[in-house]
């Protein structure tokens, strides 16, 4: 993915090196996967309690993501010397062998932060999904990401991630008295969440040129019908209540404000119309996250979900998040 990042001089000291490292960690995206595990915690949970365990699966989903964010650019370093020069790898900034410790050293923490969630909690899951995303951040980073597969790889980490915030879930009475209906809702959550990002990874997949509308389109399509199925899964819990007016209503608007970028871009497939298009699209992630919160464990945590959008936007003024 590529930006108009500027190359600072020399003469910027500190400041230039870690404006480079948030160039290289691409920090505002971050939030996004904080807003995930937290929405996985809060959907089993409803409150951050025990607060330790949710702390260290805070800790190993950004880590993980963090590390996907380096290592993507450490493997691409001979590509982006050609097609993104300003990246600070190939602008030398950031030498390769620094990132690629730091990419790897993320990659040890979010790992090592979701088996001290285990040990927490006292449930191996955890520990086995950091495992597991660990491992798809890298077959993503190292294989996956040119290939056809890209999108579901990328899908399927979003999902991991959401899981990952399920991971330590002990089932309350509701929880127990809707047996597996309040299971399938919980896939259909992290599922629906995955196949929203496998959508805006389509859709970005050419977003350094001109794309082509057809595959926006199908993009906006995929996105929107990963929406549809994470706005559906109260109909799992309670199958005899019909969804109340304001939560369609809610879903509505979200779609609205997905279609609607979207829409410009396809009506206008230019890079940087395209580019603003993910960023929104990556953005709205932490509203969805906040209105499935909403639904579980009530307005002020949702509230508080949806706060991560201030320093994700705040950092993205300065740091391009694609």
């Amino acid at each position: 993915m590529s930006t108009s990042e500027s190359v600072p001089s020399p003469a910027a000291g500190s400041t230039s090196a870690v404006r480079a490292y948030a160039q290289l960690l691409r920090v505002p995206a971050v939030f996004t996967a904080m807003s995930n595990v937290a929405q996985g915690f809060l959907f089993t949970h409803g409150e951050l309690d025990p607060w330790p365990v949710f702390a260290a699966l805070w800790l190993s989903s950004s880590a993980l993501y963090l590390s996907g964010m380096v290592l993507n650019d450490v493997l691409d370093a001979e590509l982006d010397a050609r097609e993104r020069p300003r990246r600070p790898i190939p602008s030398g900034r950031i030498s390769r062998t620094a990132a690629t410790r730091l990419g790897v050293g993320l990659l040890v923490v979010g790992i090592a932060a979701g088996w001290v969630a285990s040990w927490l909690s006292g449930m191996y899951e955890p520990g086995v999904i950091a495992t597991a995303l660990a491992a798809l951040v890298v077959l993503y980073d190292a294989v996956l990401k040119p290939t056809v597969l890209a999108p579901l790889g990328m899908g399927g980490c979003r999902t991991l991630n959401v899981l990952l915030g399920m991971s330590a879930a002990t089932m309350t009475l509701p929880q127990l008295e809707a047996g597996s209906r309040w299971e399938i809702a919980a896939g259909m959550v992290a599922g629906g969440i995955g196949l929203y990002i496998v959508g805006v990874t389509w859709f970005a997949r050419t977003e350094a040129d001109t794309s082509h509308r057809g595959q926006l389109l199908l993009g906006t399509l995929v996105m929107l019908a990963g929406l549809a199925v994470v706005a559906w899964y109260p109909a799992w819990i309670e199958p005899e209540v019909l969804l109340p007016d304001r939560w369609v209503l809610l879903w509505l608007l979200i779609g609205a404000m997905v279609g609607a970028r979207c829409g410009l871009a396809i009506f206008d497939p230019r890079a940087q119309v395209v580019q603003m298009a993910v960023r929104n699209c990556l953005l709205s992630l932490i509203i969805i996250d906040a209105a499935v919160v909403w639904g579980m464990a009530g307005s002020f945590w949702a509230c508080a979900v949806a706060l991560l959008v201030i320093p994700a936007m705040l950092v993205g003024r300065w740091i391009s998040s694609t």
